[in-house]
This record gives structure tokens, sequence and C-alpha cells, in this order.
């Protein structure tokens, strides 16, 4: 399998466009993980809710001790104060849902933040890519015999712009071609795919 092209420009664009995708990939991820942060900073509410919650359980549980000692309306005020420690609970669970609810949504912003230009990326660079390995993997099979340049050489025809195949070099290789000898127009294909002609 060819992964780069032999000749120096091509592998070179195609090394710097691989480390381009890389980048793009690492400063989504960094954008990604931004947004996330800004997200968690939602939940400073909930953390306020549940601190609130928690003091004024504690101190109803505080009181509930003493008050029962009181007599005659000792039991009323312990229940009034159950009643405030059950109001602090609520605002505990309450805080708890806020924090894990923006949590949940600083995660898979996140996530979908990065992922979908990162998915993009690979999407149109990758599938351009592989396309290139598969038929530089193939030519590369296919060079080194003299009969296959025949192949390649209609393929420079059916590829190659018109205006390329009409400037003096490749006219001569058309000519070439007519006469029977395929090598320059498979030449001007390999050079096109970034192959050395062996």
């Amino acid at each position: 399998m060819k992964l780069y092209a032999e000749l120096p420009q091509r592998r070179t664009s195609q090394v710097l466009l691989d480390i381009l995708l890389v980048a793009w990939g690492a400063a989504w991820i960094r954008v990604g993980m931004l947004i996330s942060d800004l997200i968690d900073r939602l939940g400073a509410g909930g953390r306020l809710l549940i601190d609130a919650g928690t003091d004024l359980e504690d101190n109803a549980s505080s009181v509930q001790d003493s008050v029962v000692r009181v007599p005659v309306i000792g039991t009323f005020l312990q229940q009034r104060f159950e009643g405030l420690a059950d109001v602090g609970r609520s605002l505990q669970d309450s805080g708890m849902s806020q924090l894990q609810t923006v949590n949940t949504l600083s995660l898979w912003m996140g996530v979908v933040v990065a992922m979908l230009p990162i998915l993009l990326g690979i999407w149109f660079w990758g599938s351009r890519r592989a396309g290139w390995i598969r038929d530089a993997s193939a030519a590369v099979r296919l060079r080194d015999d003299p009969r296959n340049h025949y192949l390649f050489a209609l393929r420079a025809i059916s590829n190659r712009p018109l205006t390329e195949l009409s400037s003096p070099a490749a006219r001569d290789a058309v000519r070439a071609f007519h006469d029977g000898d395929y090598a320059p127009l498979a030449r001007l294909e390999l050079k096109e795919l970034g192959l050395r002609t062996r």
C-alpha cells in the first residue's frame, strides 16, 4: 500500500495536508473543551442551591434537637424545624439535578462542537486521500511491466485536461502514442500521481 507520493513536491503537499488535518482536529478539540468549560460555569447556581440546602438542613436539624426540650410546644416546634430540614433537602436535590443537567449538557456540547468539524475534515480530506492511496497502490503494482504502459497512457488521455494535452510536450507524447510508444503518456500519468517512472 502506497501512503505517500514518491515525487518530493507531491509528497510534501500530502504531508503538509496531513499535518494540517491533525492541527484542525486539535484546534476543534480545544474549542470543544472551551465550550464545555463555559457551559460548566452554569452549574454555579446548582452548587449554590446545594450549599444553601445543606446549611438550612444542618441548622434546622441542630435547632430541632434543642427545641424538643421546650415544654408544651417542643414537639410542635420540632415538627416545624423538621419541615425546614425537608426544604433544605429539597434544595439540595434541585441543585444536584441542575448540576447533573449542566454536566451532561457541557459534555455533549463539547463533543458535538469538536467532532462535527473533525469528521467533516476527515471526510473531505480522507476520501481524497483514500482515493489517491488506492490509485497509487494499483499504479505501483502495474508500472514495472512495460505492457501496462498502455493502460497508463489511456488513463492519461482520458484524465488529463485538454489544455495539458495540447501543450508541446504532451503533443509529442500523443504522437508517440499513435506510433505505439506508450511510455511518454504513461510517464505523464505516473507523474500526476506523484510516482516515479521505472
